[in-house]
């Protein structure tokens, strides 16, 4: 049976629609023809070049990734930088490119929902609540009360990373706890109005740091990339499960861009 391009996005647009993302973003299709015919599609975090390798090594006519690939206009395509070679690659090996970038952070089984679930959180709801179990980030609680110390080792261990930034005194005992996968700074009013004693993100600079100290507010930074990935491998099902007419392939060349030494 063939698949169109333009069937896939009707299909992600019934179980993580479109018309949630933020006005600055660009989730949907980024390259491609809408009447192209899909049969293997490779899901990744980012679009670099080594993930357009591995779309072109496996023959795939589609990627779908986490973050846009186009945030901005583009002036001039010059096939001398990576970001030229590209849309040259994708163009002349005829793979489409779509993203699925806010619309994914707010659905109820998205970016944050999975982050809440690592974490072990229980009851949780949005943190950011647009309606029908829809919005920005997750607020929940733990199994059993414990303190920033314990529950900083608890967020290492849960997303796989040797490292994260806390603010707060350690003995500070834990219960509720905010979460949203990303750079979630803009949020921290939000999180402590709903009674959060931590709240988890990324992408915190030193000021923020600050401001969070001076309202008392105890935040993780676990970095972007750990606290956004677990999202792929349930997304991926997602897709499988709306379109199994259609091959679905997990990128095994995602990884962060910065390294913790």
């Amino acid at each position: 049976m063939t698949v169109l391009l333009k069937e896939i996005l009707q299909k992600i647009d019934g179980f993580c629609p479109f018309a949630l993302q933020e006005e600055w973003d660009n989730s949907g299709l980024q390259i491609g023809d809408p009447d192209s015919e899909i049969k293997k599609v490779l899901v990744a975090f980012d679009f670099t070049e080594e993930i357009l390798a591995e779309a072109i090594e496996n023959h795939v006519q589609l990627v779908i990734t986490h973050h846009p690939f186009f945030f901005r206009g583009i002036r001039q395509i010059n096939v001398g930088d990576a970001k030229g070679r590209m849309i040259s690659g994708l163009i002349r090996n005829n793979i489409a490119l779509v993203a699925c970038h806010t619309n994914l952070d707010k659905v109820e089984y998205g970016v944050s929902a999975v982050l809440g679930k690592k974490l072990g959180l229980i009851d949780c709801r949005p943190l950011i609540d647009e309606g029908g179990r829809n919005g920005f980030g997750v607020i929940g609680q733990t199994a059993e009360p414990t303190t920033l110390a314990n529950f900083a080792d608890i967020v290492k261990t849960s997303l796989g990373i040797a490292v994260v930034r806390t603010v707060g005194r350690e003995t500070l005992a834990i219960s509720t706890v905010a979460a949203m996968g990303g750079a979630g700074s803009d949020f921290f009013h939000e999180a402590q109005a709903l009674g959060a004693d931590v709240y988890v993100t990324a992408d915190l600079k030193y000021h923020d740091g600050q401001a969070a100290a001076e309202m008392g507010l105890a935040v993780i930074d676990a970095g972007h990339f750990f606290t956004e990935i677990g999202v792929a491998e349930p997304f991926l099902q997602k897709l499988a499960d709306a379109m199994p007419e259609v091959t679905f392939l997990l990128s095994s060349g995602m990884k962060d861009f910065w390294t913790l030494r």
